[in-house]
């Protein structure tokens, strides 16, 4: 009888233990999701590189609603593959330090899933120029074949494109070794407006 207490006392103290065992990973598990939200916590533009945010969107403050509220004014379209990445580069890159404008590199590579040209040309009054070709490792994920597009556009309404945008066309007129087909849009393209933005009157046309 008394060994059978003793048993039932040990067996007792396992399964609290188990308990407090099991209580603890509960804990630790939480805390870990919890630093691990809160360090994915990023606003955007946060892994942009320095002066990205000010000169492409005006700013962090500014930043959604020059976004939606941009025109789109030019549409630059090649044909190119990875091995054309470089000299499309170059002729941004270019164009960028000739207009005095800032050029921004933001390509990536993720090892067996997804690499990107990504470049910027911008100017905080007003100028967003961006290119972002994408090739993902699992072909079905690739839509656009070898197309690379630029886009030309402006967020601030005061901003004077007109001629920068005539230069960027002749720009790869002259550079790109291929067909250059170029699209000026004539009605602008309307973007979802998201809570914080409730008019785009004061940056429209």
């Amino acid at each position: 009888m008394r060994k059978e207490s003793v048993r039932r006392v040990r067996l007792d103290n396992q399964r609290l233990g188990s308990r407090v065992t099991f209580k603890r990973f509960l804990i630790a598990v939480s805390v870990a999701i919890a630093v691990s939200m809160a360090v994915g916590c990023e606003r955007p533009g946060d892994r942009t590189p320095k002066g990205f945010v000010e000169q492409c969107y005006g700013g962090r403050h500014q930043m959604a609603r020059n976004w939606v509220c941009s025109n789109d004014r030019l549409v630059v379209t090649v044909e190119g593959n990875e091995a054309d990445w470089p000299v499309f580069s170059r002729i941004i890159s270019d164009y960028g330090r000739d207009h005095g404008l800032r050029f921004f590199d933001t390509s990536t590579s993720t090892p067996n899933y997804l690499r990107t040209l990504g470049l910027s040309v911008c100017s905080s009054e007003g100028l967003f120029i961006n290119v972002d070709k994408r090739i993902y490792t699992d072909p079905s994920m690739n839509r656009d074949g070898n197309r690379i597009t630029a886009a030309f556009r402006t967020y601030r309404s005061s901003f004077d494109w007109k001629q920068l945008a005539d230069d960027f066309e002749g720009t790869f007129r002259k550079n790109w070794s291929g067909p250059v087909q170029v699209d000026w849009p004539e009605a602008q393209q309307k973007r979802a407006l998201p809570d914080s933005v409730k008019s785009c009157e004061e940056t429209r046309d």
